[in-house]
């Protein structure tokens, strides 16, 4: 068999390992910033170990798509990554983002979020 057929053979190899290298590598970069516990209050850190947002939540989640869910008192709002709040605590329990929603409880239901706060789906029982 020649080099040539061998290579036709493990395309599927090479695409599979390549769609692994970009997943891989889109998810670290998404994750910059990482969830500490101080003084029994959870802040972020950045890669290297630099606080970079002061410790002053009950409770936080991971960053994705460049907010994350942080938990003051008993009510969930969101974060950027400056530390800034931009959509106010008002949720009984909030998950993290993704493709542009996220999932929230309200009222005793579930609905989903844009990053502006806007109700895309309203909670259901």
């Amino acid at each position: 068999m020649c080099f040539r057929a061998k290579v036709r053979k493990l395309w599927p190899l090479w695409f599979l390992a390549g769609l692994w290298l970009c997943i891989g590598l889109q998810v670290s970069a998404q994750q910059s910033f990482y969830k500490v516990r101080i003084g029994g209050k959870f802040g972020y850190i950045d890669k290297q170990g630099k606080l970079v947002i002061k410790p002053a939540f009950d409770d936080a989640r991971k960053f994705r798509d460049g907010l994350a869910p942080v938990n003051v008192g008993d009510k969930w709002g969101y974060i950027d990554k400056s530390g800034k709040t931009v959509i106010q605590p008002q949720f009984e329990d909030a998950q993290s983002f993704e493709s542009g929603l996220a999932e929230v409880q309200s009222g005793g239901g579930s609905g989903y979020i844009d990053q502006t706060g806007a109700w895309v789906w309203k909670p259901t029982k």
